[in-house]
């Protein structure tokens, strides 16, 4: 049986949802520090703690590669799947 959390680099080019400069700038505007990243698409901080964020576009196939898969089951943080940054906000606290 193959594990599907598996160790390896991503074999693709990095490909953006057409969402996240909105989610970006919208994050930014709240105080959030936000780094785009290789491996997950954000690393945002905001009030001395840190979220990895996998950016989905809503409506579409939102399958995960499979670095984000391997991700998902070895990463012990935080680390969630959005569509938008109201989504980010509440998960971060700052929104209810």
């Amino acid at each position: 049986m193959r594990n599907s959390c598996a160790m390896g680099m991503p074999k693709y080019a990095k490909q953006r949802d057409a969402n996240e400069p909105a989610i970006v700038k919208e994050l930014k505007q709240i105080g959030c520090s936000v780094v785009r990243g290789d491996l997950v698409d954000l690393i945002v901080g905001y009030r001395g703690r840190s979220w990895l964020f996998e950016i989905k576009f809503p409506g579409k196939r939102n399958r995960l590669q499979p670095s984000q898969v391997e991700l998902k089951c070895n990463f012990l943080g935080q680390y969630d799947i959005i569509e938008t940054s109201a989504e980010a906000m509440k998960i971060m606290g700052a929104i209810r």
